[in-house]
């Protein structure tokens, strides 16, 4: 089993890579930056493109997405998400289009998985759960993602 963790900011998905040996390195591939003109067909298109070749080349089982943190210290206006939104979505498509199972899932969830409590930023707690992979990591770019990579790995019934 090999998973995918996702955690998405405004302008760049950030990739990180777990299978039952532990992290996978996966390159130049690490991240995805917000299109321009994301809004049209065709951005979209390659988008979501880019993201199921990425799945395919490093054959991926399994895409899980860390949702957006929201609580009341963490509040969003619709135009600070959308664009976010938009990239996640293109994600599941890219996901879908290579018949591959993805969940789209709450930091509580992901937390609860890796036994992490809940007080602190969730990347507060990445060094206790995850090995450090440069570049860009932390807080709340890589290090979320591989955390959510290892949380869909112990999911799956692969504890590592």
């Amino acid at each position: 089993m090999r998973v995918l963790g996702v955690h998405a900011t405004a302008s760049t998905l950030w990739l990180a890579c777990a299978d039952a040996d532990g992290p996978v390195d996966l390159g130049k591939d690490y991240k995805v930056t917000l299109p321009t003109a994301l809004e049209s067909g065709a951005a979209l298109e390659r988008a979501r493109d880019a993201i199921a070749r990425l799945v395919r080349t490093h054959e991926i089982d399994r895409v899980w997405l860390l949702s957006a943190e929201y609580s009341k210290r963490f509040k969003y206006t619709y135009n600070e998400l959308v664009d976010r939104i938009t990239m996640e979505t293109v994600v599941a498509f890219a996901a879908a289009s290579r018949d591959i199972e993805f969940r789209r899932v709450a930091r509580k969830t992901a937390r609860n998985v890796l036994g992490i409590p809940d007080e602190n930023k969730m990347s507060a707690h990445a060094s206790k759960v995850v090995t450090r992979q440069d570049p860009h990591w932390g807080p709340d770019k890589r290090d979320l993602a591989a955390m959510t990579a290892l949380a869909g790995l112990k999911e799956g019934g692969r504890d590592v």
